[in-house]
Protein backbone atom coordinates (compact mmCIF):
# COMPACT_ATOMS: atom_id res chain seq x y z
CA UNK A 1 0.00 0.00 0.00
CA UNK A 2 1.56 2.95 -0.86
CA UNK A 3 0.66 6.54 0.91
CA UNK A 4 0.12 9.39 -1.05
CA UNK A 5 1.81 12.84 0.73
CA UNK A 6 0.22 15.99 -0.14
CA UNK A 7 2.39 18.88 -1.19
CA UNK A 8 1.08 22.19 -0.85
CA UNK A 9 2.18 24.95 -3.63
CA UNK A 10 4.00 27.09 -1.55
CA UNK A 11 3.04 31.53 -2.47
CA UNK A 12 5.81 33.52 -3.54
CA UNK A 13 5.76 35.55 -0.26
CA UNK A 14 6.30 31.87 1.31
CA UNK A 15 8.82 31.20 -0.76
CA UNK A 16 11.10 34.25 -0.58
CA UNK A 17 10.70 34.19 3.34
CA UNK A 18 11.95 31.03 3.59
CA UNK A 19 14.67 31.97 1.45
CA UNK A 20 15.28 34.87 3.98
CA UNK A 21 14.93 32.62 6.61
CA UNK A 22 17.96 30.65 5.25
CA UNK A 23 19.97 33.55 4.39
CA UNK A 24 19.71 34.96 7.67
CA UNK A 25 21.18 31.92 9.92
CA UNK A 26 23.88 31.70 6.90
CA UNK A 27 24.53 35.35 8.04
CA UNK A 28 24.51 34.78 11.59
CA UNK A 29 26.71 31.59 11.19
CA UNK A 30 29.41 33.46 8.98
CA UNK A 31 29.31 36.20 11.03
CA UNK A 32 30.35 34.10 14.16
CA UNK A 33 33.48 32.60 12.15
CA UNK A 34 34.50 35.92 10.82
CA UNK A 35 34.03 37.23 14.58
CA UNK A 36 36.48 34.34 15.39
CA UNK A 37 39.29 34.21 12.94
CA UNK A 38 39.44 38.13 13.31
CA UNK A 39 40.25 37.36 16.88
CA UNK A 40 42.36 35.39 15.97
CA UNK A 41 44.67 37.36 13.93
CA UNK A 42 44.59 39.91 16.05
CA UNK A 43 45.89 37.87 18.86
CA UNK A 44 48.58 36.49 16.40
CA UNK A 45 49.06 40.07 15.75
CA UNK A 46 49.65 41.06 19.66
CA UNK A 47 51.72 37.70 19.81
CA UNK A 48 54.35 38.78 17.27
CA UNK A 49 55.28 41.90 19.14
CA UNK A 50 56.12 39.98 21.70
CA UNK A 51 60.02 40.38 22.40
CA UNK A 52 62.41 40.21 25.55
CA UNK A 53 61.28 43.01 27.93
CA UNK A 54 57.61 42.65 27.38
CA UNK A 55 55.34 42.79 29.70
CA UNK A 56 52.51 40.09 29.12
CA UNK A 57 49.74 38.49 31.04
CA UNK A 58 50.20 34.59 31.70
CA UNK A 59 47.50 31.97 32.48
CA UNK A 60 49.65 28.87 34.95
CA UNK A 61 48.47 26.34 36.82
CA UNK A 62 46.14 22.81 35.40
CA UNK A 63 42.61 22.35 36.12
CA UNK A 64 42.19 19.27 37.83
CA UNK A 65 38.39 16.85 38.39
CA UNK A 66 38.52 17.64 41.77
CA UNK A 67 40.02 21.39 41.94
CA UNK A 68 41.52 24.19 39.79
CA UNK A 69 44.75 25.80 40.38
CA UNK A 70 45.22 27.99 37.29
CA UNK A 71 46.20 31.94 38.07
CA UNK A 72 46.69 35.17 35.44
CA UNK A 73 50.16 36.45 36.50
CA UNK A 74 52.23 39.56 34.76
CA UNK A 75 55.46 38.72 33.65
CA UNK A 76 58.53 39.68 32.04
CA UNK A 77 59.58 38.09 28.81
CA UNK A 78 63.31 36.99 29.10
CA UNK A 79 63.68 35.66 26.35
CA UNK A 80 62.10 33.92 22.75
CA UNK A 81 62.60 30.96 21.11
CA UNK A 82 61.09 29.93 18.07
CA UNK A 83 61.06 25.82 16.83
CA UNK A 84 61.46 24.66 13.24
CA UNK A 85 57.81 24.24 12.94
CA UNK A 86 57.49 27.89 14.01
CA UNK A 87 56.03 27.59 17.56
CA UNK A 88 57.56 29.96 19.43
CA UNK A 89 58.48 29.20 23.67
CA UNK A 90 58.75 32.24 25.82
CA UNK A 91 60.70 32.41 29.28
CA UNK A 92 59.22 34.63 31.58
CA UNK A 93 59.83 35.63 35.09
CA UNK A 94 57.48 36.53 37.35
CA UNK A 95 57.19 37.78 41.19
CA UNK A 96 59.53 39.93 42.71
CA UNK A 97 62.90 39.43 44.72
CA UNK A 98 63.98 36.22 46.28
CA UNK A 99 60.12 34.71 45.17
CA UNK A 100 60.53 35.24 41.60
CA UNK A 101 60.03 32.55 39.50
CA UNK A 102 61.20 31.62 35.84
CA UNK A 103 59.46 29.67 33.79
CA UNK A 104 58.78 28.58 30.15
CA UNK A 105 55.63 28.61 28.43
CA UNK A 106 54.03 28.08 24.94
CA UNK A 107 52.03 31.44 22.65
CA UNK A 108 48.81 29.57 24.05
CA UNK A 109 49.22 30.40 27.85
CA UNK A 110 49.99 34.23 27.13
CA UNK A 111 46.40 35.97 27.36
CA UNK A 112 47.36 39.31 26.71
CA UNK A 113 50.29 41.66 25.76
CA UNK A 114 51.13 44.78 28.12
CA UNK A 115 50.21 45.34 31.69
CA UNK A 116 47.55 43.00 32.33
CA UNK A 117 45.49 43.79 29.40
CA UNK A 118 43.40 40.37 27.93
CA UNK A 119 43.78 39.98 24.29
CA UNK A 120 40.13 39.37 23.42
CA UNK A 121 38.34 41.95 25.77
CA UNK A 122 41.09 44.34 26.10
CA UNK A 123 39.90 44.60 29.89
CA UNK A 124 42.34 44.72 32.76
CA UNK A 125 43.16 41.12 33.96
CA UNK A 126 43.12 40.51 37.94
CA UNK A 127 45.29 37.80 39.57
Amino acid sequence: MTQVVETKKLSRAEKLAARAEVLAKRIASDTEAYNEITAELDNAAKLSSVAEGSVVSVKLGRKFADKDTTRVVQATVLGVREDEDGAKQYKVTYGSGFEADVVVVGAASIVGVGAGVDFVTGEPLVG
